[in-house]
């Protein structure tokens, strides 16, 4: 650490104020080239607008009456473009892309004379299969029961407690007698003796007799599995008494054979 402070405080300030061999060719090249002065393009642009705004002045002052006016009349070469831009306006296509658009249209057309209409009227096979099984089995009718207040009202003779509003805005509040839904007479403690119910929901489908169908038997599958069960068999009297029960309960298959 001595040896850097000493290295610190013995060194001497040092301030480069030489200029370097490129330095002064390009500063004598500046010199010659005279970059401050106007360019040729700024010249000439200076030049035209110059004379733009000198006609400008001679005419505001060379005007009728002595009153100054600015020229607000186009060009005689914008009115000649504006003219020619009429008879050849750019936004109409070429001839290649007009001959394109043409043959487009004329194909578009073509189909379009040569299509047929086409309207699918006639319904699939999913739908007469649903047509045939709606007419097999019809819906069930409509639920027509009564709800338990219905039917504590009706048995009762009275339903829940409710606000009636009597004349001059008061409120009075009780159980209000409710007439007899269903018929049927009335006792002396307003029970009834014998109520009219409807008859329960879908009785007449649920009471009738469903028609008994006709199981269908495979008989290939009869006989396969019968054939398979017979081989697998342990002893005689497994296999009789399968032979047996198969007999009993397809006594159709197994009616003209003997030995099986």
């Amino acid at each position: 650490m001595k040896i850097h402070n000493e290295l610190i405080t013995n060194t001497k300030s040092l301030v480069d104020s030489k200029q370097s061999k490129f330095s002064r060719q390009y500063s004598k090249w500046l010199k010659k080239e005279e970059r401050w002065r106007p360019s040729w393009e700024e010249k000439t642009k200076k030049k035209a607008t110059d004379k733009i705004l000198k006609n400008q002045v001679r005419k505001i002052k060379n005007a009728k009456g002595g009153a100054g006016t600015t020229d607000c009349y186009p060009n005689k070469k914008a009115i000649q473009y504006k003219s020619w831009r009429a008879r050849n306006p750019s936004y109409l296509p070429g001839w290649s892309e007009s001959m394109w658009i043409k043959n487009q249209l004329d194909r578009h057309e073509d189909v379009i004379k040569k299509a047929e209409p086409c309207v699918d009227t006639r319904p699939s096979e999913l739908h007469a299969l649903y047509k045939d099984f709606r007419a097999k089995n019809p819906p069930l009718p409509a639920i027509n029961e009564p709800t338990p207040a219905q039917y504590r009202a009706a048995k009762y003779g009275r339903a829940a407690s409710s606000c009636n509003f009597s004349d001059g805005g008061s409120v009075a509040e009780g159980r209000s007698t409710v007439p007899s839904m269903r018929g049927g007479a009335r006792t002396a403690g307003g029970v009834h003796d014998d109520l009219q119910w409807p008859a329960h929901a879908g009785s007449e489908i649920i009471g009738s007799e469903m028609p008994k169908m006709q199981p269908v038997v495979d008989e290939g599958l009869v006989r396969h599995v019968f054939e398979m069960s017979m081989n697998n068999t342990t002893n005689d009297n497994v296999a009789r008494l399968l032979q047996e029960r198969t007999v009993a309960k397809f006594p159709s298959i197994f009616a003209g054979s003997q030995t099986m």
